[in-house]
C-alpha cells in the first residue's frame, strides 16, 4: 500500500519534467499493487487514486481510451467502497466523479463532463478546494457549450469556496477573459467583469 501512496505523491508533487515521468508510472504501480490490496479499505483507496492518476497520464498523452479505462476501473471500485470523510485523498464516488469531469473537459466532451458532474454529491467532497475545482471544470464545460451565464455562475461559486484557487490559476484567468469577450451586456457581463477585476486581469 505504501508503495502506491509514495508513487501517487511523486506523481503529484514533482516539477513538471519529473511529474510527467512519475505520472506515467502510475499505471504500472497500480498493476503491481492490485494483487495485494485485498479487503483493506485504505489500500483500495490508494489503488483507486493510482488508477485516476493513470487516467490523467493517459489524457495528457492523448490516449482518451486508456484514460477512460483507468477512470472506469476507479469508478467501479468507488461504487463498492462508497464515500467517507476520512478516505485517503478523499477517494470515493464523488471524488471520482470530479476527476471524470476534469478528464471529460480535457477530452473536449463538455456534455459528458456535465453528466459526470451531475452525479457528484458536493457535500461528500470535504475539501473546499476540491469543490472549487469541480466548479471550475463545470464552468469550463459550460463555456465550451456557449452557456455563458452558467459558466459565470460556476466561477462565482468556485470563488466563494476557494478564492486563491481562482485568482492564481492561469487557466481560470484565460477563461474569465474569454467569457468577458463573449458575454452579452447585462448582469452576467457585470458579474464577469467584477470577477476579472478581483483577479487583477482587467486593466
Amino acid at each position: 500500500m505504501w508503495i502506491g501512496a509514495a508513487a501517487f505523491a511523486q506523481a503529484h508533487c514533482r516539477s513538471s519534467a519529473d511529474q510527467s515521468r512519475a505520472l506515467r508510472t502510475a499505471a504500472r504501480t497500480a498493476d503491481m499493487v492490485e494483487p495485494h490490496i485485498g479487503s483493506d479499505r485504505t489500500a483500495q483507496e490508494v489503488y483507486g487514486m493510482l488508477r485516476l492518476t493513470a487516467a490523467l497520464a493517459c489524457m495528457i498523452a492523448g490516449d482518451h481510451a486508456g484514460a477512460d479505462a483507468h477512470a472506469t476501473e476507479a469508478q467501479q471500485l468507488a461504487v463498492r467502497v462508497g464515500d467517507r470523510a476520512d478516505a485517503w485523498q478523499w477517494f470515493g464516488r464523488s471524488n471520482v466523479g470530479s476527476w471524470r469531469t476534469l478528464l471529460a473537459v480535457e477530452a473536449g466532451e463538455p456534455g459528458r463532463a456535465l453528466d459526470h458532474a451531475s452525479q457528484v454529491e458536493r457535500g461528500a467532497l470535504p475539501s473546499r478546494g476540491r469543490r472549487a475545482s469541480l466548479a471550475i471544470e463545470k464552468s469550463r464545460a459550460h463555456a465550451m457549450l456557449g452557456h455563458i451565464k452558467q459558466a459565470a455562475a460556476e466561477l462565482r461559486q468556485a470563488e466563494k469556496l476557494s478564492p486563491n484557487r481562482i485568482y492564481n490559476n492561469p487557466l481560470v484567468q484565460d477563461l474569465v477573459l474569454d467569457l468577458l469577450q463573449r458575454a452579452p451586456h447585462g448582469a452576467t457581463a457585470r458579474e464577469i467583469r467584477g470577477l476579472a477585476w478581483r483577479m487583477g486581469v482587467l486593466h
